[in-house]
């Protein structure tokens, strides 16, 4: 089975040659883009070509796991030559401008006053010549979040290449001071992970991705800002094992030409430590406008939206995967003023306690519109407003109606599914070729327990 990873930087080599007659010399065989590490193509020759200043068996995919997140980077972070390693060791912010051109006197530079702030940290990265991981001192900053919050005086940006933001074992937390409007944080680069950062109460973005190429989130939690995440004008961006509750406006926004963009796991990447988002709490929990192009939104749970899923001005495909979603209070699915054709797959979720029992909502839709639904639970009957599709399912093999989804305890939002549920084996596995989604990685069914993956987005494994 081929893997297909978050990051798939070879879209960004151009000019490449063709070699012949390499396999067996050094040079890694592939069939696509998903067999070679980041920062090689795969060759029409058959062989993956390392990007500028690597090794041909650099090209070689190891196993990364989330544990370590910045292996996705495909960097060695113990080798000291190789890669900078700073450390951001206060709680302060202040302006800090690179004036110099050497990457070493500019962090001479930053360190003047004994410390390291994350901004100094952040433009540091932007200058320099080889990967960086910007970690956290744990004594300042405790994994039990008892240390400081930042409070940045303006917006954070991480831009650069190959930059990893690590604060997994520690306790770090962004908190809007109250002066102004901004994003918290803007990642904009190539080749980026971020985890395990707390973002709060801040007036714009918690997060927002802009013009990005190769970005990997996990364990982030996004809380009472206006938008929680927001994703534009960017390829390959996967963003897992995130919590985002309570934002004012917006879960997740997703606009402008975006490829290859993955809320939740990657398919054939599933297990511990690789779940989806948590999106409650919102009016709206993901909110397209103006998107052009793909989204997989998988193994998610949607819990007390107002509208989980609004659809405007976009076009492209939309996959909604594995999903569980719970006390909406109106539609599940709204699209309108769509710009060009769209598709739409929605397939092994359970929908439950959906108030107005608008399931999927559709209006101003001259556009052409696909929409493919199989493999569903509805705990009450099943309603769907849209023009030129059937406003009724039939009780099959594959859609259940009226039936109880058996969740280990619903009354405490526990939404895993129990032994004897019916969602247990209820579904089928998704060839994303299919679903037309991350086209480049073929087939890629996911990972399951039982005869069959199992409806919404909690596999039950005894």
């Amino acid at each position: 089975m081929k893997l297909l990873w978050c990051l798939l930087p070879a879209i960004l080599l151009a000019g490449c040659s063709f070699y012949a007659d390499l396999a067996g010399k050094g040079y890694v065989p592939c069939e696509t883009v998903a067999d070679c590490a980041g920062g090689c193509e795969c060759s029409e020759a058959g062989v993956c070509l390392p990007g500028d200043g690597m090794r041909p068996d650099q090209c070689a995919r190891g196993e990364p796991t989330v544990e370590d997140p910045g292996q996705l980077l495909r960097v060695d972070w113990e080798d000291e030559q190789a890669v900078f390693d700073l450390t951001v060791d206060t709680e302060q912010d202040r302006p800090f401008a690179v004036t110099a051109g050497d990457f070493e006197k500019a962090r001479e530079d930053a360190g003047q006053d004994g410390d390291l702030t994350l901004r100094e940290a952040l433009a540091l990265a932007e200058m320099a010549d080889r990967p960086v991981r910007i970690h956290f001192d744990p004594d300042l900053f405790p994994a039990d979040g008892s240390g400081p919050p930042i409070e940045p005086y303006d917006g954070l940006t991480l831009e650069g290449r190959k930059v990893f933001l690590d604060s997994r074992k520690t306790g770090v937390r962004l908190v809007f001071s109250g002066q102004s409007e901004w994003h918290a944080l803007t990642v904009s680069g190539e080749i980026l992970a971020v985890a395990g950062l707390t973002i709060r109460g801040f007036s714009r973005c918690g997060v927002r991705v802009n013009f990005a190429t190769g970005v990997y989130m996990c364990d982030l939690t996004l809380l009472f800002n206006r938008v929680g995440l927001s994703i534009e004008q960017s390829k390959y961006v996967t963003v897992v094992s995130t919590d985002l509750r309570g934002n004012g406006n917006t879960g997740i926004h997703l606009g402008g030409e975006c490829e290859n963009v993955s809320i939740g796991p990657v398919p054939g990447r599933e297990g511990p430590g690789w779940e989806g988002v948590v999106v409650a709490g919102h009016y709206t929990g993901v909110h397209m406008s103006g998107f052009d192009g793909k989204v997989l939104i998988r193994n998610s749970l949607f819990d007390s939206n107002e509208l989980d899923v609004v659809i405007e001005g976009t076009q492209g495909t939309i996959g909604f995967i594995n999903n569980t979603v719970a006390n909406s209070y109106h539609a599940v699915l709204k699209y309108h003023d769509g710009p060009g054709p769209l598709e739409i797959y929605v397939r092994n979720t359970i929908f439950h306690g959906v108030q107005d029992l608008q399931h999927l909502f559709c209006y101003d839709s001259a556009e052409p519109l696909t929409v493919v639904s199989e493999y569903l639970l509805f705990s009450g009957a099943p309603n769907v407003i849209c023009p030129g599709f059937s406003n009724t399912f039939d009780e099959s093999d594959d859609i259940m109606t009226n039936t109880d989804p058996g969740f280990a305890d619903t009354p405490q939002g526990d939404f895993r599914l129990s032994a004897d549920s019916p969602a247990v084996d209820a579904g089928a596995e998704t060839e994303v070729e299919n679903v037309g989604v991350l086209d480049l990685n073929g087939d890629a069914p996911g990972t399951f327990c039982g005869a069959a993956p199992d409806l919404g987005a909690f596999e039950y494994c005894p």
